[in-house]
């Protein structure tokens, strides 16, 4: 294997300052979805201030088909880069241990399709490419993350995907990413893989085999592929399986699942049940050339 061109490293905190600073950025981020109670509480409070009328009004606004359907979502999002670049993210790749690695130089001239996995089942990962992670490996490369579309369906789950640069996960709006050179950021497994991730397991498997989709995204624009593996995600949390769950993904676009980091939140595990630390390490292959091949 060739030797990494660049190798961007966060060491975990050894100080218990710095140890509690990391787990608590880490477990306000990985518990985003929850952050709904931030924008549902104020609507609901309003309408108790304010009356029916002027709380309806506001759902309505907030809910419009619009905003919620056709909104940012599908055209250009809406990437908040004091965020996306944010400090604060250091802390969360430092309570991992993050490593990155890069086989090769990407120039940045042209986007890219980054293809990660295994997609595990927090994905917590993705959280490390955060705070110029990215620029630091590819300098002048702009990720966007494609996020599946029920993402974008729950209050404040949704604002925080808009504004950490995240589109849905659809031919057209991907396609408009590659034409304004931003490279996109893409999990193949999907909902699918994470019922692969089992935390007993030695092995990785991944949901591969019937995912062309990405393969031929690609070769709509010809758009190289990055393939990047992700070792120490299956890991990171404790999965618990539910029955029917394949019918209410195949129904929803949900993945039914429980699952418990540590003291049973969503807090991802450091170390494992016999004691071995539990690291996190990007291995970012070099881009396999695909060609332009035009639709009949």
């Amino acid at each position: 294997m060739a030797p990494f061109v660049r190798v961007v490293e966060f060491p975990r905190s050894t100080s218990t300052p710095g140890k509690v600073a990391d787990a608590v950025l880490m477990f306000v981020f990985s518990h985003y979805i929850f952050w709904w109670v931030f924008f549902v509480v104020p609507l609901v409070a309003l309408w108790k201030v304010a009356g029916p009328y002027v709380g309806m009004t506001a759902l309505c606004l907030y809910f419009s088909p619009l905003w919620f359907f056709n909104g940012a979502s599908k055209g250009k999002g809406m990437l908040l880069s004091w965020l996306y670049n944010s400090s604060a993210f250091r802390y969360v790749n430092q309570y991992c241990n993050m490593t990155f690695a890069a086989e090769a130089e990407l120039p940045a001239d042209r986007p890219y399709l980054f293809c990660f996995a295994p997609h595990g089942i927090l994905c917590v990962h993705r959280i490390g490419l955060l705070g110029h992670t990215l620029s630091q490996l590819f300098p002048g490369v702009v990720g966007r993350f494609a996020a599946a579309s029920p993402q974008f369906m729950i209050p404040g789950c949704r604002e925080v995907c808009l504004w950490l640069g995240a589109l849905d996960a659809n031919r057209k709006t991907l396609d408009a990413a590659f034409d304004r050179n931003e490279s996109v950021l893409l999990w193949p497994g999907g909902s699918k893989e994470i019922f692969l991730t089992d935390v007993t397991e030695k092995s990785t498997t991944l949901y591969i085999n019937d995912r062309k989709g990405f393969v031929k995204l690609a070769m709509r624009k010809g758009v190289d592929l990055v393939p990047v593996f992700v070792f120490g995600e299956q890991r990171v949390v404790t999965k618990l399986a539910v029955p029917g769950w394949q019918k209410f993904l195949k129904w929803t676009k949900i993945p039914l699942v429980l699952f418990w980091g540590r003291y049973f939140t969503w807090l991802p595990r450091v170390v494992d049940d016999e004691g071995r630390d539990i690291n996190i390490k990007f291995a970012f292959g070099a881009p396999i050339p695909v060609e332009a091949v035009p639709e009949e």
